[in-house]
């Protein structure tokens, strides 16, 4: 009695994932497009980001949860400290997770497609909350320049909200307000973090 052939298992091929991620990155760049911070010249996208900002911060405090400033006031002394996490912020997203997807396309398909679907999927939830609600980060509520809400918040009677850019105080990889860092980034995609988020 012969056994009952196994299907064959299809095989995984890198360039529809590229495909994939290049279809995710085109999303990404409409929604930066369309909401983000590529409308600044537009004028409504630093308010509305803004604005959110605000709105988080509000509820924040409402729940006693704006620690934010606190905490980062401790570590400022420590720039090596700093310098670390501002390039584990600007670098992990990249290397991690194009590590991590190479390891699991060479670990077989079943495994691999669990969890690409699960990251796209996340992936597609977060350009969604970039979309509906643009965010502007901690970093640049004080911040001068082009992205930054400084004089929002001098208009609007916020004054300072005591954070600090650690990446144009201390150094990171790379300015993510411009050169090449502007052009491919939403400065106002802030929450939720894909950084963390693809590297966790």
């Amino acid at each position: 009695m012969s056994a009952t052939p196994r299907p064959l298992e299809r095989r995984l091929h890198w360039w529809k994932e590229m495909l994939i991620v290049a279809g995710f990155y085109g999303l990404y760049s409409i929604a930066r497009n369309q909401f983000g911070s590529a409308r600044v010249d537009a004028g409504e996208a630093p308010l509305h980001a803004f604005n959110n900002a605000i709105k988080v911060i509000d509820f924040e405090r409402a729940l006693g949860l704006f620690r934010e400033p606190a905490i980062q006031q401790r570590f400022l002394s420590a720039s090596g400290f700093i310098q670390f996490w501002n390039v584990f912020y600007g670098t992990a997203h990249f290397i991690v997770t194009l590590g991590v997807f190479v390891w699991m396309f060479r670990s077989g398909r079943a495994f691999f497609t669990r969890w690409r679907n699960t990251l796209a999927f996340t992936t597609g939830l977060a350009i969604v909350g970039f979309s509906l609600f643009p965010l502007m980060p901690p970093r640049l509520l004080n911040a001068g320049g082009r992205y930054g809400g400084e004089k929002l918040a001098i208009e609007t009677h916020h004054g300072d909200f005591g954070i600090v850019d650690t990446v144009a105080e201390f150094g990171g990889p790379w300015k993510f307000d411009s050169g090449t860092g502007a052009k491919v980034s939403n400065q106002y995609a802030a929450m939720p973090s894909m950084h963390i988020g693809w590297s966790t």
